[in-house]
């Protein structure tokens, strides 16, 4: 059956989760728009794997599920069978 867009009903949860997306979405984009400002005068991807800053760390040549936000936040799953994230060796802290 056709629904026009913008009329589709969504469960509460799903319209929570979007939500608390949203909100996250908005409270990073100072730092978003700080890093694609750097970007561009760099010529360096926003979105980068790791060894693209960590080059001396071998094991980050075969993490394929984690990169890195700009220059300050590592992306990566969290799920019941792997809980930590590979955070590489660094004289700067991440967020």
């Amino acid at each position: 059956m056709f629904q026009p867009p913008g009329t589709q009903q969504y469960d509460q949860q799903t319209v929570d989760l979007y939500r608390a997306a949203a909100t996250t979405h908005e409270r990073l984009l100072p730092y978003l728009e700080k890093q694609v400002a750097r970007a561009v005068r760099t010529d360096e991807p926003i979105m980068k794997p790791l060894f693209f800053d960590y080059p001396d760390d071998q094991s980050t040549y075969t993490i394929n599920d984690e990169w890195l936000l700009g220059d300050s936040l590592l992306v990566a799953p969290l799920t019941q069978r792997r809980t930590e994230p590979h955070c590489p060796r660094t004289r700067r802290s991440l967020v």
